[in-house]
């Protein structure tokens, strides 16, 4: 299931609603806890976090490189 969209600032509520209507035969709420989903959507908010904090890292360690020749 796709969610491009997904920020680490975004309510996981809001996603497990957004999910829940989008895909609905795959996540019923007999078949699939909320709790389950949830925490789901937490570990992949984390993970986004993660990479952006190592992007931002990344950046910032260019700057201090030395470019004279």
């Amino acid at each position: 299931m796709p969610i491009p969209e997904l920020e680490p600032s975004h309510d996981p509520l809001d996603w497990l609603e957004i999910l829940r209507k989008e895909h609905s035969p795959f996540l019923d709420r007999k078949m699939v806890e909320e709790g389950q989903i949830l925490s789901l959507i937490q570990k992949l908010q984390e993970n986004l976090f993660g990479e952006s904090e190592e992007a931002s890292e990344s950046i910032g360690s260019d700057d201090n490189e030395d470019w004279t020749f």
